[in-house]
């Protein structure tokens, strides 16, 4: 099945449209980083035809691993998989993203935690005045057994 938005894009279609915008705002800002992290974590361009139906095999693994995540507190009724399905899918192909969405999206990614980091420039942006990084944990980190037998 072939998830399209309400514009009657495919998932690549608007993929690649997010990923070829110019940035204009802070939240299309992360909605164009998140576009970037899931092209590296699948591995794929995007751009090939014959690659569309690899995208939306690992793009619906994504989204079922994410639905049945306990983290995400989800209940597993079909209505309520339903639901969350499509509304996951609208909040990660707008072309605009909060910040607790973009938290989100690093959970669909499989990761439970990020980094941001954020380096300002003089008048001139050539030398670096300030510069921070902060990590953010997007759920609780959930350790295999090897990591509690060495506690």
């Amino acid at each position: 099945m072939t998830y399209k938005s309400k514009r009657g894009q495919s998932v690549p279609k608007r993929i690649l449209e997010i990923d070829n915008a110019p940035v204009s705002s802070l939240r299309g800002l992360l909605s164009k980083m998140f576009v970037k992290l899931l092209k590296q974590k699948l591995a794929l361009s995007f751009s090939k035809e014959h690659e569309n139906k690899l995208l939306m095999e690992k793009w619906n693994t994504l989204v079922l691993q994410y639905l049945k995540d306990p983290r995400n507190a989800i209940s597993q009724d079909k209505d309520s998989i339903a639901g969350a399905r499509g509304n996951l899918h609208k909040e990660l192909l707008k072309s605009t993203m909060s910040m607790v969405v973009f938290g989100k999206a690093t959970r669909f990614l499989e990761s439970p935690k990020f980094d941001i980091s954020v380096r300002i420039y003089d008048k001139e942006g050539v030398n670096v005045i300030a510069e921070v990084s902060e990590t953010v944990n997007t759920g609780p980190i959930l350790f295999s057994e090897e990591d509690n037998d060495e506690e």
